[in-house]
């Protein structure tokens, strides 16, 4: 009986060990291999309040620092266009996952790389063409070599932008914005009172399917070498930050030059009530702000992959 309850509790024991085990067996890697399969884990930090549950995805894609994509997948061509889009730059994704607390949360994303040479896991260019392809993907570094990792922030089919001058307004995850901006070609770089970078990096784009965009984007560099273990784990060194002031659902929250003209409304009501109960004169009531230019034009589009826009 003594030996049956020895039994039984070290039985007990091997049930809470495995139980409480780590559930993956992969290690953290810094190089990769032609071929490799890699969990790529990326932890980011979104506004509190902010609610997502659609139309937002995080990509993870090997490239060369140019037009190469290295992972696998296979190329097609939008209706109506003579051009073809590998979709490597964006199968690699965890998508649409509904999101609300925590503010901070890492993330894992299954990706795999081309062999060397590659083959139809991830053919250099389309069926039926040649290496004279205008898109045509490099080989992947062999034995030896660099690559280049990115992770991908998305918010797709947002509402139109409004522009203003040097502000823009627009909406994701059911709260409004109002930001500076920087104009670099189709993309709006969005900024602070200071002038630096919102969070990591906001941008706002238009793609080429007519849709508006916000992206940030997380980089660093890999070792690719014949020698390096075939699977594990990239943990993302710089992690992506929102950093969008937040406000409560369908709030307008002004930042940069929108704050000197909340502001200075503030300034004239609180003036204009000081008038109306005898303490101030009508000469010393603030002046309302002057009307914002015309918005700039639309911007060229540019093709809808991530590659396109480095």
């Amino acid at each position: 009986m003594k030996g049956l309850k020895v039994a039984l509790a070290l039985g007990a024991m091997a049930i809470m060990f495995f139980a409480t085990a780590p559930t993956t067996l992969q290690e953290d890697v810094s190089s990769v291999r032609p071929g490799g399969l890699y969990s790529v884990s990326i932890t980011v930090t979104k506004p509190a309040g902010m609610s997502l549950s659609s139309d937002w995805e995080i990509r993870a894609y090997y490239y060369n620092g140019g037009l190469s994509c290295y992972n696998t997948g296979d190329w097609w061509q939008p209706e109506g266009s003579t051009d073809y889009i590998y979709s490597g730059w964006y199968d690699h994704r965890v998508r649409n996952q509904a999101w609300t607390t925590p503010d901070e949360k890492a993330f894992t994303i299954t990706t795999q790389l081309v062999n060397y040479p590659r083959g139809d896991e991830g053919p250099a260019f389309p069926a039926g063409m040649d290496n004279t392809y205008s898109g045509t993907m490099v080989e992947i570094p062999s034995p030896t070599g660099t690559a280049k990792l990115r992770t991908r922030l998305l918010f797709r089919n947002l509402a139109e932008p409004t522009f203003n001058g040097d502000q823009v307004t627009f909406k994701v995850g059911g709260i409004t914005y109002t930001y500076a901006y920087e104009q670099v070609g189709s993309d709006y770089d969005l900024k602070t009172a200071d002038g630096s970078a919102v969070g990591t990096g906001a941008t706002l784009t238009l793609s080429s399917s007519d849709e508006w965009e916000l992206k940030y984007d997380s980089t660093q560099d890999l070792i690719v070498d014949n020698s390096a273990a075939a699977t594990g784990t990239i943990t993302m060194s710089s992690p992506i930050v929102m950093g969008l002031a937040s406000a409560g659902s369908d709030v307008t929250v002004f930042v940069g030059v929108g704050a000197v003209v909340v502001v200075v409304a503030l300034v004239a009501i609180f003036m204009f009530k000081k008038k109306r109960s005898g303490g101030m004169a009508g000469s010393d009531i603030a002046p309302p702000p002057p009307s914002p230019p015309e918005a700039p034009p639309t911007p060229p589009k540019t093709p809808d992959v991530p590659g396109f826009t480095l």
